[in-house]
């Protein structure tokens, strides 16, 4: 190989490192007895959804603020800081501005934007999303493709254990 195509595998490598480097990773963690997958396939929330119940899962579901805490700290180790928009596993299709869990747990914790939810746009389902330094929950469209969170019922493998709070409602265990 002579000396200029060695230059150029050798700058594309690094590009491709660099590039890597920032990218979002799949993670997987333990919190309070549920596992928690982040997975960084952008999928609009139907598929979303789908892919999670596959996986004997379900699209996280937030009924803490110690749990919305270890969401955004979760999301944040996943994507290097960036926090791209994730789906999470509520919605109103039903009816207008009647929040739901896709598990049917009562909608008890919120962390909206200030204005949120808006419907704009015919928004329906929730993402976290970061507005300047800002993480927090809005309404968006179903049809934008965002990475999500799966939660399941119980720990999973290969994921790192986080026991932040004892404490979880007395439905989750019921699900």
């Amino acid at each position: 190989m002579n000396k200029k195509a060695f230059l150029f595998v050798t700058f594309l490598s690094c590009c491709m490192i660099q590039a890597k480097a920032g990218s979002p990773i799949a993670l997987k963690e333990n919190y309070n007895g549920h596992g928690y997958e982040y997975v960084t396939t952008p999928l609009v929330w139907e598929q979303a959804r789908k892919n999670a119940e596959k996986s004997g899962g379900y699209l996280v579901c937030i009924t803490s603020d110690e749990e919305n805490k270890f969401l955004i700290q979760f999301i944040k180790k996943a994507t290097d800081q960036e926090i791209p928009a994730t789906w999470i596993g509520l919605n109103d299709d039903k009816i207008e501005g009647d929040w739901k869990w896709l598990t049917g747990e009562p909608t008890t914790f919120t962390f909206w934007f200030q204005g949120e939810p808006n419907n704009a746009y015919f928004e329906n389902k929730v993402v976290y999303e970061k507005r300047e330094q800002d993480i927090r929950w809005n309404d968006a469209s179903s049809d934008r493709r965002h990475f999500y969170i799966i939660e399941y019922d119980h720990e999973i493998e290969n994921g790192d254990k986080n026991e932040r709070s004892n404490t979880r409602s007395n439905l989750r265990s019921s699900r």
